[in-house]
């Protein structure tokens, strides 16, 4: 499978699934997908980390599990991190996917 095939199915996920959940205000990807070109293979082993971000405090994480063929790591964030550009860039787990 090639990465676009992943994202595709990963973004199907977030709107069947975390799109619904209360204050859900949106969803993005992170790590080693994003660098990825959509013609670029996917190793079998590799997940796709989706970060959703919710208004209020967010469950517990969900972890790595398999979705349509692909390995999905799926993580809730609060949306109070996303508040300020300072706020997002001061945490280098949330800066690497906006830089």
């Amino acid at each position: 499978m090639n990465a676009g095939d992943a994202r595709t199915r990963a973004s199907r996920w977030i709107e069947r699934h975390a799109a619904d959940l209360p204050g859900f205000t949106g969803a993005y990807f992170a790590g080693s997908i994003c660098a990825l070109s959509d013609e670029a293979p996917l190793p079998p082993s590799s997940d796709v980390d989706v970060m959703v971000v919710l208004d209020g405090d967010p469950p517990a994480k969900v972890g790595k599990f398999s979705h349509d063929d692909v390995l999905l790591e799926i993580t809730f964030l609060t949306r109070s991190l996303f508040d300020t550009p300072e706020g997002v860039l001061g945490k280098y787990h949330l800066a690497a996917s906006f830089a």
